[in-house]
């Protein structure tokens, strides 16, 4: 019988072993990441920011300032000094929204489910430009992709 037990006894330390190599390497990827992450230049990634944004909407951003990325919250928040938003094709040459400064948050738990929610926007010393044409379509609700006619899905329609 002690050989069986001894057996047993080996398996369960193997095992334990591996066990614990494994939190240990998960442990040491999710440091890494929020290191990598803490030692990001988010300025550098204003340009692709802005492609991003454009080829999703259509609607030209421009950073012209710093950008700071708190990333270690369920909503992340967003710091961007001097920036400028297109207005749509259609809408006047102005840009639709100018700011000295703009810090919002994004729902990280939205945007997992496709959905871009901002709960906090402030924009300090703000220019924003509001219209309605014609056919009814509102310069502040962004399409889906650029070239795309149909509005995002927005939860108040009200106008």
């Amino acid at each position: 019988m002690r050989p069986a037990v001894s057996g047993m006894r080996s398996t369960m330390r193997i095992l334990v072993k591996i066990i614990a190599a494994t939190v240990a390497v998960l442990v040491a990827g999710i440091g890494l990441a929020g290191l990598a992450l803490m030692l990001v230049d988010w300025n550098a990634a204003r340009p692709w920011i802005s492609a991003q944004l454009k080829e999703r909407t259509g609607r030209e951003l421009v950073i012209e300032g710093t950008l700071d990325v708190r990333p270690f919250s369920l909503t992340p928040r967003v710091i961007a000094q001097n920036v400028t938003l297109g207005n749509a094709e259609w809408g006047k040459p102005e840009p639709l929204i100018s700011a000295q400064e703009i810090d919002f948050t994004v729902a990280l738990l939205d945007l997992l489910r496709g959905d871009v929610v901002f709960p906090e926007v402030a924009l300090k010393s703000p220019a924003v430009l509001l219209q309605r044409d014609r056919e009814g379509r509102r310069n502040w609700i962004m399409p889906r992709r650029a070239g795309d006619r149909r509005v995002a899905p927005h939860r108040d329609d009200t106008g």
